[in-house]
């Protein structure tokens, strides 16, 4: 709807600039025109990025979450999802940390924030 508004827009603007200022009419219409197109494949291509990673900040909700002691029915109310997604995403995290028991998330994430205070290196999250 709004995108209607800018060719409305545009085309008026093009039709003032042409009889106002004698613009050849090309050029006055194909440089809003370009211009639109160039913001329209920059936009596509931002939302394209954000687009491909939509599970990026679920998980690391996810995580802070599970790192609080939450359950899986609390975090699949929290991210207004599934529990069977809430328990994908668990599944992911503890996989890709090689964890069985949010208890051995917790110490993982102990020893984690541990060594990020006394600035010993790389953590499993890094």
């Amino acid at each position: 709807m709004g995108f209607c508004y800018v060719h409305l827009i545009m085309w008026g603007l093009c039709s003032y600039l042409t009889k106002s200022f004698a613009l050849p009419v090309p050029w006055v219409v194909a440089w809003p025109t370009c211009c639109l197109m160039v913001g329209q494949l920059i936009g596509g291509g931002a939302a394209a990025a954000l687009v491909q990673q939509p599970d990026a900040l679920a998980w690391t909700t996810t995580l802070a979450l599970l790192a609080r002691g939450r359950n899986r029915r609390y975090i699949s109310e929290k991210l207004v999802v599934s529990e069977e997604t809430a328990k994908s995403h668990v599944s992911s995290i503890y996989a890709k940390l090689g964890v069985h028991t949010q208890q051995e998330l917790l110490d993982v994430v102990e020893v984690s924030v541990a060594a990020l205070r006394d600035g010993a290196g790389p953590t499993p999250f890094a």
